[in-house]
């Protein structure tokens, strides 16, 4: 698996952290997806323990996002709220078809 998304609650919402293994995969990613550099709702924060758990384990820290949105942009997502963890997941394997979803509680 090249790509990996891990799932964690934060307070009444869901975050998530994307991490890769093969070198040069975000410019790979970027460059399939034009559109896609970051997502409205992601940001950089590579000090999440939960991706530094996993960077110690080999993975390379993509990106971070959550679900603590405004209830429009998450249904325009597919997402029906904050704690809605099926459609985050939905949502972020239509964007990453081959990624593995991990979900700590």
């Amino acid at each position: 698996m090249k790509i990996l998304i891990v799932v964690h609650p934060y307070r009444n919402h869901w975050c998530y952290d994307i991490l890769y293994r093969e070198k040069g995969l975000p410019d790979k990613i970027r460059r399939a997806r034009k559109k896609l550099t970051k997502d409205w709702l992601e940001y950089d924060m590579p000090e999440c323990p939960h991706a530094q758990k996993y960077s110690k384990l080999g993975w390379e820290y993509f990106i971070s996002g959550d679900t603590a949105h405004l209830q429009k942009h998450l249904e325009e997502m597919g997402i029906k709220g904050e704690d809605d963890l099926d459609g985050l997941i939905n949502y972020l394997k239509k964007r990453f078809p081959n990624a593995e979803v991990i979900v700590e509680r």
